[in-house]
């Protein structure tokens, strides 16, 4: 695998910085909302409760969302940049389809990373007196 490649899974995978707790109760998105209502109306009632159930929820490991899945937008990407045809994407391998997005990807930083890297019209400009 290529260093450029390493690269790129690295930045889009997912890394936890820190240990989740080992006693923390995974909860999705409702059970969440739920329970912070549920230590807001404990408050008076049982205080440490409260406490606890809100540390739970805080608690909980986050998952970045710098990696999206949007199937739609993928596909049209595919179709308008690449060129490929409906059926040449329907007919694909899905880890093939993943591999060229992947390539997609990678293309389209090292174009903009050659842009970068040009100098402007300013620095040419600068240059030049």
């Amino acid at each position: 695998m290529s260093l450029e490649r390493r690269q790129y899974n690295a930045r889009t995978r997912a890394e936890l910085t820190a240990e989740p707790l080992t006693n923390v109760v995974e909860w999705d998105e409702e059970a969440s909302h739920r329970a912070i209502m549920q230590a807001r109306d404990a408050t008076l009632r049982d205080p440490e409760a409260s406490q606890y159930l809100a540390g739970q929820v805080l608690a909980q490991p986050v998952h970045p969302a710098t990696n999206v899945y949007d199937p739609a937008r993928l596909y049209t990407q595919m179709l308008r940049l690449v060129g490929l045809k409906k059926w040449e994407i329907d007919q694909m391998h899905f880890t093939h389809f993943f591999a060229q997005v992947r390539e997609v990807i990678l293309a389209q930083e090292r174009d903009q990373q050659s842009l970068n890297d040009q100098p402007s019209a300013a620095d040419i400009h600068q240059f030049e007196q």
